[in-house]
């Protein structure tokens, strides 16, 4: 095992930076139980306080999982705590829209590979699209009722299944990952409208794009859904209202 030995100060700090590039690779995989904090402490020539302070840090964060009987194990990425993405929300508004770029880049991919499977072969992703208007009319029920709540929930769910439609395990993994993130963004741009219908027909022309089986269009009405997405969270923060767009 390649290591070196722990000599300056931010010894944690040291000590999670080692066994994340244990982690990263491939000595330790998931699943893999670590050694225990005693060899651990002898590996890394530190005490087993900063051990466990760095163990229990990874415990938070969803990284390791561990157990008084079985030991301490590297859990899988559907176990990473999302509190990192909440927090960054609520800390200030350029991270919110740091973020919102990250959730645009993995929603951008999985349109352009949405859309080339509906002008290949229309059929193989009607399931993913049913279920993408399925939300777009959840999304108008609650904009009926002045729900909030249901809309906020209908648009992840509606961008969760533009996701799902690109087929690919990570985007999706990673667009979990980022749900309360997700859920902070929306509540704040559905705020931005006095009618939340607004929200309804700009979700309804993200679905007109894709169905053009036309890559720039599709892009093109996504482009401006995630415009309309930051104009909203301004106004918010602004103490305005939009009309509808």
């Amino acid at each position: 095992m390649e290591v070196h030995k722990i000599k300056q100060k931010t010894v944690v700090e040291q000590v999670m930076e080692q066994m994340k590039e244990l982690i990263a690779n491939g000595r330790f995989k998931v699943g893999d139980r670590i050694p225990t904090e005693k060899e651990l402490s002898g590996i890394f020539g530190v005490g087993r306080s900063s051990i466990r302070e760095a163990v229990k840090i990874f415990n938070y964060l969803g990284i390791l999982e561990s157990n008084t009987a079985r030991g301490t194990y590297v859990c899988d990425r559907t176990s990473i705590s999302t509190e990192a993405l909440s927090w960054a929300v609520l800390l200030g508004k350029d991270e919110m829209y740091d973020l919102l770029d990250v959730r645009g880049a993995i929603e951008l991919w999985s349109t352009i590979i949405l859309t080339e499977r509906y002008h290949k072969d229309p059929e193989s992703v009607q399931k993913h699209l049913l279920e993408v208007e399925k939300e777009l009319v959840r999304m108008k029920k609650a904009a009926d009722t002045g729900n909030h709540g249901g809309i906020v929930e209908a648009d992840y769910r509606f961008h969760y299944a533009i996701i799902k439609g690109s087929g690919n395990p990570i985007l999706i993994s990673m667009y979990e990952m980022l749900r309360s993130f997700m859920y902070e963004e929306i509540d704040k741009s559905i705020q931005a409208f006095e009618d939340y219908h607004t929200a309804v027909g700009n979700h309804r022309k993200v679905i007109g794009g894709i169905k053009t089986g036309d890559i720039f269009e599709a892009l093109k009405a996504f482009r401006r859904h995630i415009e309309e997405t930051k104009e909203q969270i301004d106004a918010v923060l602004q103490g305005k209202k939009l009309k509808e767009s």
